[in-house]
């Protein structure tokens, strides 16, 4: 009869409306799910992230009070060696017999000082050198905590709104949305090229402060020097240790 097909089609519909409701909250569960391991992943790169910046900040703190030490210590040779060199004029005035033997003296002591005065300057340079790379480091380490911290927000506001989604399924009138694909996040880039800077940085020349190319040589300290470098010098430039006859290469 005509009022068994009105009542076929009513229920067809609600049978309808109801399967697609549960395929809704099914995919709404789903993305809920999804989100939450979103955010707890962020939280544990966050955590990374702040354990990463802490050993920078260390690192870099006994490395900048390591290059103080030795220029503290070049100054106060210097002084040492100026002293001494006021003290062999002294004697020059008095001792004129000895004056060939004091000049000879003299000589090497002020060569001492221009070595010790180069010395002195290359520290300043890799000082000055610490100095900005701390700063740009830190500059980064904190835009990157930025660009977690905001990841993190949204996360949070999209869970909020998959659960208020979720409560008001019963009521809500069906409709699909198709959510945007996210675009592709710049951190991994990023982290390669701080990961070059690193290793850059670690085959540093401790004389020109270049990149240094193979072969790379070092003193038994295994202090860096490149090829360039290392025949204009006869000693480690860092811990300031004689070089022997024949060169030694470095594992980089």
């Amino acid at each position: 009869s005509k009022h068994d097909e009105i009542m076929g089609a009513i229920s067809s519909n609600a049978q309808a409306e109801v399967d697609a409701k549960h395929f809704k909250l099914n995919h709404l569960y789903k993305e809920k799910l999804d989100t939450e391991r979103a955010i707890c992943e962020e939280q544990r790169r966050l955590k990374v992230h702040q354990k990463s910046v802490e050993d920078i900040i260390e690192s870099k703190a006994g490395e900048m009070k390591n290059v103080i030490l030795v220029i503290e210590k070049s100054e106060d040779v210097i002084k040492d060696k100026m002293k001494e060199i006021n003290k062999v004029d002294v004697e020059l005035l008095a001792l004129e017999k000895r004056m060939i033997e004091l000049k000879q003296s003299k000589s090497e002591l002020l060569n001492d000082c221009n070595y010790e005065d180069d010395f002195l300057q290359n520290n300043y340079q890799r000082k000055e050198k610490l100095e900005c790379c701390i700063e740009k480091e830190m500059k980064k380490v904190k835009e990157e905590g930025r660009v977690i911290e905001t990841m993190i927000e949204s996360l949070n506001s999209e869970l909020i709104e998959t659960e208020n989604a979720i409560e008001n399924l019963p009521n809500e009138v069906l409709t699909f949305h198709v959510k945007p694909a996210v675009e592709p996040n710049r951190q991994f880039l990023e982290f390669i090229d701080s990961q070059i800077s690193d290793k850059e940085k670690e085959v540093e020349c401790s004389v020109c402060l270049e990149v240094a190319g193979a072969p790379i040589f070092m003193c038994s300290e295994m202090h860096l020097i490149c090829s360039s470098c290392r025949p204009k010098v006869k000693a480690c430039p860092e811990c300031r240790e004689v070089y022997s006859d024949k060169p030694k290469r470095h594992r980089y």
